[in-house]
């Protein structure tokens, strides 16, 4: 399978190919954090995207906190203090979050702008994975699928426990780099994903600990498990 990538800006074109420390500051002090958006379907690589890209950037800029330029419109996924906060990008409870926590001097940057590699999926797929949902939930339009790209969620310590969505401004989105898959490579990845859930979730020794167990057990990790769970789908649609 091919990872292909394609990258859009918005950003307004200016009349040369280089920008000075004096614009770039400038720029910086006028705009703010502004992010870029690494959009994909769960379970296309975008964490192994955001760690290549992590990797680059801290070689091409050294003196530089390298995790700075990277946040998620999920909490789950984001670093938190020992009060179990995130680190927000923006003074917005609605804003997304680093991934690691960020140095003190991450939003000072007065080499160049400072773009956010922010990872969001978007509408149009299942919260989980674990989670049939009908045909119906897949649908979107262009304004519900624009708004719940800048939907973040706030995670509980509870597994697969959600507290209320919010989204933020779309002022500060002026990239965007759109990760996709072979759609044939992420149905398997996503049969992967809800054993993973359901494997966390027997972990908790909670109520649903039981349902989860006995769904791995009819869906172990080979081809059989995941013709199964293919066939669940499939049930749940005709229905």
């Amino acid at each position: 399978a091919t990872t292909q990538f394609v990258t859009t800006a918005t950003t307004t074109t200016t009349t040369t190919a280089t920008t000075t420390m004096e614009e770039s500051k400038a720029q910086v002090e006028h705009k703010g954090n502004q992010l870029s958006y690494l959009f994909s379907h769960p379970n296309s690589g975008a964490t192994y995207t955001t760690k290549l890209y992590s990797s680059v950037y801290h070689h091409m800029f050294p003196k530089e906190e390298e995790t700075v330029v990277i946040a998620s419109n999920y909490a789950s996924s984001c670093a938190k203090n020992n009060h179990g906060q995130v680190y927000p990008v923006f003074d917005d409870e609605n804003s997304p979050c680093y991934l690691k926590q960020p140095s003190s001097s991450s939003t000072t940057n007065i080499n160049h702008p400072t773009y956010i590699l922010t990872i969001t999926h978007c509408g149009g797929h299942c919260t989980t994975a674990s989670t049939n949902c009908p045909p119906q939930d897949y649908i979107e339009t262009y304004a519900s699928f624009e708004q719940a790209c800048r939907t973040t969620s706030s995670t509980s310590t509870a597994f697969l426990q959600h507290r209320d969505n919010g989204v933020y401004s779309h002022e500060n989105i002026t990239k965007a780099i759109h990760l996709y898959r072979n759609p044939f490579d992420n149905v398997v990845s996503r049969f992967h994903a809800a054993r993973y859930e359901h494997e966390r979730q027997v972990s908790l020794r909670d109520n649903a600990s039981k349902t989860s167990k006995q769904w791995l057990k009819s869906h172990p990790n080979n081809k059989l498990g995941f013709q199964q769970w293919c066939m669940d789908h499939d049930e749940d649609d005709d229905s």
